[in-house]
């Protein structure tokens, strides 16, 4: 290996004061000399990879036994003040996970001291920290507490090649509280620009996607902070954004300026009656508008703009003669929300807890319509969880779990499919279908997530008229429940 250049005699003046309280400090005595192998003339690596070097060391005293240790600063720094450095490493080897920001002039700081004479020598390595590969499916997971992300990377095709465990963690130096919710992701939200939405039970996080920092919390997303935290869901409609909150909904625009903050809580009608969203929204694919339900009244209601002060009530859909023109009512009809999604409802009663009712929707805030099929008692779906409606444009179909297995209901015919048999010991948690037809990443799979012990399995299904392959294409596994999982070009 080619010899590494030392610090000038100025530049290890500056440093040796950090490095004291690391190694203490140093009688240099020029006649020994140092000699490093192994170590390359400078470094770039992405800011998700981990930067490992094992150097060989020799001096010109004879056998020797050293203290090491490795340390970054930013090298472009001015005048006479001294440049911060971070000690990341006090062993000769280092194995380091780099989290500092793209940048092409960060400084490596890598010091032998030979324990026997005391003698210490510098090297300065340049570093260049670029862009994470932000590519991947992300995992949201938790261990029944506390939250953290895996992300596996796919750098070429939509299949995953690598695998970083518990990034959120290793980039913020703490897990988040609460159990696994959502993943939601924008491209527009400011001050970021591409931002990943991580939601807890506990707590939301929005995070650049380039460095995986969190750069503000629930609390960071207000103007005026809440008292308690309860995320439900964040989404948006184009500019406009809707985060849910304990049951409130709250508004952003980012037509205005605002800074990427949420507004106070939005009215329910003009006398401010309390309410509390169901966390289950779904949106109006041609108008873009989101509709949202009211446990406590059990009624609809829609959002116009992320600026108006209060939601819309729905009405419902009548003739010419005044005459309804909905199975049920939208508003005050007595039932609890079990999911919503695309234009499909699925109630319980609040009276008759053996009334359960999948409703298809007509969503229009002033001719809202649904039409009912009650769910009979000894049908799978009945005791269904972990819902979820393929996306428009596939079969008209919803999957769910009932006990270990997972089935389909076909929402034309009412035919009920088992699908799949989960391994015994395995419990179903989580079931969703995404898809894209962005080239060379396309993909359309039925993702069932399941956990076994401490551990989690996301197995992806393709599809074929409308039932699972037997065979998933590839399985995602790592630590912890899946809360949610998703995919970033």
């Amino acid at each position: 290996m080619k010899k590494i250049y030392t610090i000038a005699w100025a530049a290890v003046a500056l440093l040796a004061l950090s490095c004291s309280k690391d190694l203490g400090n140093y009688d240099f005595k020029p006649k020994e000399v140092i000699s490093i192998e192994g170590v390359e003339k400078s470094y770039s690596i992405s800011g998700t990879e981990r930067l490992m070097i094992d150097p060989s060391l020799s001096s010109s005293e004879g056998n020797a036994n050293f203290d090491c240790f490795w340390g970054i600063y930013d090298g472009d720094y001015q005048g006479l003040d001294l440049p911060k450095m971070d000690t990341i490493s006090k062993t000769k080897t280092l194995d380091y996970l780099v989290t500092q920001r793209p940048y092409d002039k960060w400084k490596l700081v890598f010091c032998a001291k030979n324990k026997q004479t005391g003698f210490a020598q510098y090297w300065q390595i340049p570093l260049r920290v670029t862009t994470p590969s932000a590519g991947g499916w992300y995992v949201l997971k938790d261990d029944g507490s506390q939250s953290d992300i895996d992300l596996f990377k796919t750098p070429t095709s939509i299949m995953p090649a690598s695998k970083l465990e518990n990034i959120y963690s290793s980039y913020n130096g703490k897990k988040m509280e609460g159990k696994a919710l959502f993943l939601a992701y924008s491209t527009e939200y400011q001050p970021s620009s591409k931002t990943l939405f991580v939601g807890t039970d506990k707590d939301l996080s929005a995070l650049s996607i380039y460095t995986f920092k969190e750069f503000r919390n629930l609390g960071g997303l207000f103007f005026e902070k809440p008292s308690v935290k309860a995320p439900g869901f964040l989404m948006n409609t184009g500019a406009n954004y809707f985060l849910l909150n304990d049951g409130q909904l709250h508004g952003l625009s980012t037509i205005l300026l605002g800074g990427g903050l949420f507004s106070t809580r939005k009215l329910i009608d003009n006398v401010n009656s309390p309410y509390k969203l169901s966390k289950y929204f779904t949106v109006d694919e041609v108008y873009r508008a989101p509709y949202f339900f009211d446990d406590m009244s059990s009624s609809f209601f829609m959002a116009g703009d992320a600026t108006d002060a209060a939601l819309t009530a729905v009405t419902d859909a009548k003739d010419k003669n005044g005459k309804l023109l909905t199975a049920m009512t939208a508003k005050n009809n007595n039932k609890k929300l079990l999911f919503m999604d695309g234009l499909y409802a699925y109630f319980q009663d609040k009276t008759d807890a053996n009334l359960k009712i999948l409703s298809n929707l007509t969503l229009n805030s002033s001719a809202f319509q649904m039409v009912n099929d009650t769910v009979k008692t000894m049908d799978k779906f009945f005791n269904a969880t972990n819902i979820a409606i393929l996306q428009a444009g596939d079969e008209n179909m919803v999957y769910f779990a009932n006990g270990n297995e997972v089935w389909s209901r076909n929402l034309s015919n009412k035919q009920e499919t088992r699908q799949f048999i989960v391994p015994a010991g395995e419990e179903i948690t989580f079931i969703k279908h995404r898809k894209s037809e962005d080239e060379p990443y396309a993909y359309n799979y039925v993702m069932v997530g399941t956990k076994v012990g401490g551990n989690y399995k996301v197995r992806m299904f393709e599809k074929s008229s409308g039932d699972l392959k037997p065979t998933p294409k590839f399985i995602l596994e790592g630590t912890g429940s899946v809360g949610d999982v998703y995919f970033v070009k």
